[in-house]
């Protein structure tokens, strides 16, 4: 499983005789306009992979420079910013480094560092040219490369500014680049002394130069040297005549280390991607400059036990998942460390997040929620949109959080996007059940526990709600006394919601989508012949958006009015509504079966909520037909809204419903 690339990070940075130095003061040029607030600096470089051997420092102030860039600021004493490797001038830099005795080096990174003055970022260095010598250049033999191919992969800026003091903080004119040369077939070297040559080549006019090895508070730094004039020459600064090292880093150790050690903390694993890098890169971690996984000796099973076998994996994924993308959000490194506990047959025990549905999915906390929730998501991912190629890409895809699964699924031909996958995915951990569909409301690989979901049965309901972004929200309806129910809801309108609803009977279950009008977020549903006081009804609210107001409300209530006795409705009666839809006044005619004795016929307006929101006695024209307009006024002496409105007749012990369009 060892894939990191070894990275032999020349950086250039020779101090060469008062011959091919670039000594020229900085001129405190401002930003320029290509990386102002607005601009591009193009990728920045960053830093070396899996350390080897690590030649002295560069930067010597951090954050001090513009737009709070790094700095190698040139000593008080010294006048050296950089020191010439020109291609097209055959000017070349050099320095020494040791693979130590009884070892053997494969090297399948290099990078070296140079600037071109007023010029960047982004680079603009285009070409690397590198040999490696067993000895002095000048006396030994070539052992790889040549100065006549460009082996150059990328260039970019590694965010710092090289500077003297007194323009520290303003400087622009020296954006240090970081040159990578990358090698399908690592260069092996086995043990002894080499020295490592280099030249660039660019577009500017100035240039490049490589700055020295850079120690606040130490002048002699090393013993580089540079070809001029068909010579070598050790490199020094021309005022204190002090001689200069190169920095640079060689990476690559064949090596993974597992450290088994009893931490005495609730946790059995770790990766410290700082490792990866020099010591004190990073101010306050150390590093062991190597590639580490820290298994606990104290965890179930011991070493030997297969649960710390699918733990070693979980590591790993995370040590190969940085290799790839360093940056990738952690709920999806998280995730996939998880999934490889799964491929390793021992996956963490499904709780809290069952009882805890609303939790944001991209939000890693670290509480053992977010373990199980991501790592649901990334089997539900495996499971049903691509396996194992599919998991390879996401490792290996640029793009981070939802933007890299969207990107994938592009990419393998899916037409669904997140937004869709995650509303499938909420319903798939309430159900649980591949019977279903096409299998997308279930799991092959692991059995679920029930999810929690408040219940209600007493009807109307009408109640708010919040759910955070890429989170869900579950509410049962039992003990459903009624044949038809009306679920509405009504989400912020800054969000973007998915409802389900689920219809739960003895011997079947359907899933029904909600459609909602995307700028309101709102919507409505009836379900129908819920004649089983065993039939429930499950609402599935889920967030599908990054940003958004988490506020909504829903109501479940009768159509029909509150609490009807089916038996009470009649064909018997006709209600006829002129004109439906209507704006101002709506004629109600209620015409009736002669048998049926008329006593005070009556006409209720209710609201999708189940409210009366008027109450009207129709005048009786003749033996079975009587009529009553309805201006859109209601009971509290107000207007109605717009929108639909039930009007319930009652004759004697007889009733039946129609249903209004209140127009704006």
């Amino acid at each position: 499983m060892k894939t990191v690339a070894l990275s032999i990070l020349v950086s250039l940075l020779l101090v060469i005789p008062a011959i091919a130095s670039e000594t020229t003061e900085d001129t405190g040029a401002t930003l320029p306009a290509d990386i102002s607030e607005s601009g591009n600096a193009g990728p920045i470089w960053d830093g070396p992979k899996d350390v080897l051997w690590d030649n002295g420092p560069l930067v010597t102030s951090v954050g001090t420079g513009v737009g709070g860039a790094d700095e190698s600021i040139v000593d008080a004493s010294e006048v050296v910013n950089g020191f010439g490797c020109q291609w097209g001038a055959d000017i070349r830099l050099a320095d020494d480094f040791t693979v130590p005795s009884g070892e053997t080096w494969e090297i399948s990174t290099l990078t070296v560092f140079g600037y071109q003055t007023g010029s960047g970022p982004p680079s603009t260095i285009l070409e690397c040219y590198i040999e490696i010598f067993d000895g002095h250049p000048e006396t030994s033999t070539s052992v790889y490369g040549d100065l006549f191919t460009d082996v150059m992969t990328s260039s970019s800026w590694m965010n710092c500014y090289r500077v003297k003091p007194p323009t520290s903080g303003t400087s622009t004119d020296r954006p240090i680049m970081a040159n990578v040369c990358e090698f399908a077939s690592p260069i092996v070297l086995s043990e002894g002394t080499y020295f490592l040559v280099w030249q660039l080549d660019g577009t500017g006019s100035s240039g490049p130069w490589t700055p020295p090895v850079t120690i606040n508070g130490q002048l002699n730094t090393g013993d580089a040297i540079q070809y001029f004039d068909s010579m070598w020459n050790p490199i020094d600064d021309s005022a204190s005549l002090e001689p200069k090292g190169l920095p640079f880093i060689l990476d690559n150790d064949p090596r993974i280390y597992l450290m088994w050690y009893n931490f005495h903390v609730a946790a059995d694993g770790f990766f410290f991607y700082f490792d990866e890098y020099p010591d004190g890169t990073f101010p306050g971690y150390p590093s062991n400059e190597c590639e580490v996984l820290y298994l606990n000796t104290a965890s179930s099973g011991g070493p030997s036990g297969d649960y710390m076998l699918a733990v070693a994996a979980h590591e790993f994924e995370h040590l190969i998942h940085w290799k790839y993308d360093d940056d990738e959000s952690a709920w999806v490194d998280e995730g996939m460390a998880e999934l490889a506990m799964w491929f390793y047959g021992h996956p963490d025990v499904i709780t809290s997040f069952n009882n805890h549905p609303d939790n944001n999915l991209t939000v890693w906390d670290g509480n053992w929620a977010d373990y199980i929730q991501t790592y649901l998501w990334s089997l539900y991912f495996f499971e049903r949109y691509g396996g194992h190629p599919a998991v390879f890409a996401l490792v290996h895809e640029p793009a981070n959080s939802m933007a890299g699964y969207d990107n994938v699924l592009d990419d393998f031909g899916y037409s669904e996007n997140t937004d869709d996958i995650f509303i499938d995915w909420s319903v798939a951990n309430f159900l649980d059940d591949t019977s279903l569909v096409d299998g997308r409301y279930g799991y092959i690989g692991d059995d679920l526990p029930p999810f929690y979901a408040k219940t209600y049965s007493s009807y109307p309901v009408a109640a708010n709600g919040t759910v955070n972004n890429w989170a869900t929200d579950y509410y049962r309806f039992e003990v459903i006394s009624i044949e038809n129910l009306t679920l509405t809801f009504d989400g912020s309108d800054s969000n973007k919601f998915g409802v389900r609803v689920l219809f739960l009977r003895p011997d079947s279950i359907v899933v029904l989508p909600m459609t909602l009008d995307e700028p309101t977020q709102s919507g409505s549903l009836e379900i129908n012949n819920l004649t089983n006081p065993l039939d429930q009804i499950v609402l599935v609210i889920a967030s599908v958006s990054s940003s958004g107001g988490p506020d909504y409300q829903f109501t479940a209530y009768d159509p029909l009015g509150i609490s009807i006795d089916p038996s009470q409705l009649t064909t018997n009666i006709d209600l006829i509504l002129t004109p439906n839809p209507f704006s101002s006044v709506v004629d109600i005619q209620l015409n009736w079966n002669g048998t049926i004795a008329a006593a005070n016929p009556t006409i209720d307006i209710y609201d999708l909520q189940g409210r009366i929101v008027q109450r009207l006695t129709a005048d009786v024209l003749s033996d079975g037909e009587a009529s009553v307009q309805w201006n859109g006024d209601i009971q509290a002496g107000t207007h109605a809204n717009a929108g639909i409105y039930y009007a319930r007749a009652r004759v004697g012990s007889a009733q039946c419903v129609a249903k209004l369009l209140l127009l704006p």
